[in-house]
């Protein structure tokens, strides 16, 4: 039976390929959003205002614009909740609070922690763009669903840079 450790090493491991195939599935669906939007404007524009507004191909068109540049979209999310563009290195979880991290003081469990973070940060991503896609789904309902796009950024901007969360957690209990 596979160890818990190696099972979290293997999977952190690995999650750089998948975080590629994460960002082209995320300009390919960005890409057919823009695409969308500009078939929605020239259905607006073709039926005129009576039909329907200008919200949807706009807000299918700044969504497609999102996630068709998803990392630098990522980093104005990033920059915007901690003051820092850049996505904390998951080692740098030990530099805050010793008195949190202090327990884990084997090359096992820092190592076990390391791909745990790994993880939350690729989960962080998918939350991202989850909520960019209920931005898109919002303007087509009737805003019900923003929500939910609002709560996704949120938790996946913490969980991409949960180093500087984790700081701010520490910081808040001592």
């Amino acid at each position: 039976m596979p160890d818990l450790l190696v099972i979290f090493q293997n999977l952190a491991g690995h999650l750089a390929q998948f975080e590629r195939l994460l960002r082209g599935v995320f300009f390919v669906v960005g890409a057919l959003l823009i695409i969308q939007s500009l078939r929605l404007a020239v259905m607006r524009s073709e039926q005129g205002s009576m039909h329907s507004s200008w919200v949807r191909p706009i807000t299918s068109f700044a969504c497609g614009v999102a996630l068709l540049a998803f990392p630098s979209t990522t980093s104005v999310f990033v920059d915007t909740m901690f003051g820092i563009n850049r996505i904390a290195d998951p080692q740098s979880i030990f530099s805050y609070g010793s008195r949190f991290t202090g327990p884990i003081n084997s090359e096992p469990a820092r190592n076990l922690v390391i791909a745990m973070v790994r993880i939350i940060q690729f989960v962080g991503f998918i939350a991202i763009a989850r909520g960019i896609l209920h931005f898109n789904a919002a303007a087509q309902n009737g805003g019900r669903t923003i929500g939910t796009g609002i709560t996704f950024v949120v938790a996946g901007v913490l969980a991409v840079n949960f180093p500087r969360f984790w700081q701010l957690l520490v910081g808040l209990f001592t």
